[in-house]
Formats: C-alpha cells, sequence, structure tokens
C-alpha cells in the first residue's frame, strides 16, 4: 500500500474553506482580461539592491520617475507603444551586457558580509548599477 511509503506526518494546518477569483479584468469594449493583454512600461527604471530590498524605496523611485522626475527611466525607454494593436511596432533597444552588477562598484552592498552576498547568488538581469542613466 502507499501509505506505508510515505512518512506519517501531523496535519498542522485546517483547510476549512477555498475559493477561486474568477473576476477578470477586463476593459469596456474588450474580451481579453488584462492579464492577457500586452501592455509595454511606459517607463523603465534600474532595480538595483536598495530598491530590491526596500519596496518603499521602489515605490518611491517609480513614482518620481512617472511624475515629478522623468530622468530617473531608463534612458530609451520611452515613447514606444503601450499597447501591441497600435501602428508603432518598435521595441526599446537592447543593449549588450547592460544587465550586469559589479560587486566591487556597489555602494549600497558595503557592510554586507561576503557569505550572505554569495548566497543571493548571481546578478538578476535587468539589475544595473552606476549606470550614467541610473541617477540614484
Amino acid at each position: 500500500s502507499t501509505k506505508s511509503l510515505l512518512p506519517d506526518r501531523a496535519v498542522d494546518t485546517w483547510i476549512t474553506g477555498a475559493s477561486i477569483n474568477l473576476r477578470d479584468q477586463v476593459r469596456t469594449g474588450s474580451d481579453v482580461p488584462l492579464q492577457f493583454a500586452y501592455e509595454a512600461a511606459n517607463c523603465r527604471i534600474f532595480f538595483t539592491p536598495q530598491r530590491v530590498f526596500n519596496f518603499e524605496a521602489l515605490w518611491t523611485y517609480a513614482a518620481k520617475a512617472m511624475s515629478t522626475n522623468p530622468e530617473y527611466c531608463v534612458q530609451g525607454s520611452t515613447g514606444y507603444a503601450t499597447t501591441a494593436d497600435t501602428t508603432i511596432t518598435t521595441a526599446p533597444p537592447v543593449e549588450p551586457g547592460a544587465a550586469a552588477i559589479s560587486v566591487s562598484s556597489i555602494d549600497l552592498l558595503k557592510g554586507i558580509p561576503t557569505n550572505v552576498l554569495a548566497k543571493l547568488g548571481p546578478p538578476v538581469p535587468g539589475s544595473v548599477v552606476n549606470s550614467p542613466s541610473n541617477p540614484d
């Protein structure tokens, strides 16, 4: 029997109910739920350790980029079509090697033990630090 192959485990969590969200957000005049619709970013920003580990800093930076200081947007990331059904087909340019982090140049990580940094693994694509277009 399968029971003899499985370890005896305590049930610490009791499930008394479950639900499924079927309330898709659909725009007026469209049949496509928004989670399946393409919408390009109006402004791309760099992910730095300061903004990855501090959501308040991330949202503050994003709000400043969109409302008060468009220079916070990555150079060349604005002015593109936000939906796939437009005539503008140009995508933002991709710069090879732009998504690399040089640990020696990250002032934000000073004081963090190297064994902790090692556990974080390799840099995440899309995270760039100390770029000329990154004013933070």
